[in-house]
């Protein structure tokens, strides 16, 4: 079998080409592409906050996205986001996202079930992930745990075509993941910092 470090060895170095090769300004005033039902990789990760749901879920809608979506050293962090329509948290919001290193995506929300769940679109990448993947699905769910909130978000990236359906696995199992775990590390930090030093019944 493979290592995943033989596969790093083989895979990083398309991937940082494609990188450089691939910027173009995505569309992001057209239709979002539609959601299928077949093709998907996905990928979990979840993480138990200290602080209760709904003073969660309002501080999550308070952050800017930037503040928790730092990056590593294989995926960049957002740099700023620019709305395009409606407010976001709104089912049919849509925002421009652009990361550290230039390249960008659009999202738009799908479904608000406040405090429960919060799901969204991804598509319009500009950096190597155009090739792999035309849109994702992200999910966030929300559920009430003794002492705080369990977090467990989901991305469901659509592949391009089969034979792209490799290297996106693998880039989704290994970097994204990666990118995911900082990012719940990071909203688990500042979450729990902030209900800490906010007296109870004060907005986060």
């Amino acid at each position: 079998m493979v290592s995943r470090r033989v596969l790093h060895l083989l895979f990083a170095p398309l991937l940082s080409a494609l990188v450089v090769s691939c910027r173009a300004t995505p569309d992001f005033t057209g239709s979002r592409p539609p959601v299928g039902q077949r093709g998907f990789v996905r990928h979990t990760e979840e993480i138990t906050v200290q602080v209760p749901i709904r003073r969660l879920e309002e501080w999550r809608r308070s952050r800017p996205l930037e503040s928790t979506l730092r990056g590593t050293k294989r995926i960049a962090g957002v740099a700023r986001t620019e709305i395009v329509r409606r407010t976001w948290d709104e089912v049919g919001a849509r925002r421009h996202v652009i990361l550290k290193d230039g390249n960008q995506t659009t999202e738009e929300v799908l479904q608000v079930t406040r405090p429960t769940l919060f799901r969204y679109e991804v598509w319009g990448f500009t950096n190597w992930a155009r090739f792999l993947t035309d849109y994702a699905v992200g999910e966030f769910q929300y559920r009430e745990v003794p002492g705080g909130t369990a977090v467990k978000w989901t991305y469901s990236f659509h592949q391009r075509s089969l034979l792209a359906a490799p290297l996106l696995s693998w880039a989704v199992r290994t970097d994204f993941a990666e990118f995911m775990r900082s990012a719940l590390q990071t909203m688990k930090q500042q979450g729990e910092n902030d209900y800490r030093e906010k007296p109870a019944g004060a907005s986060p």
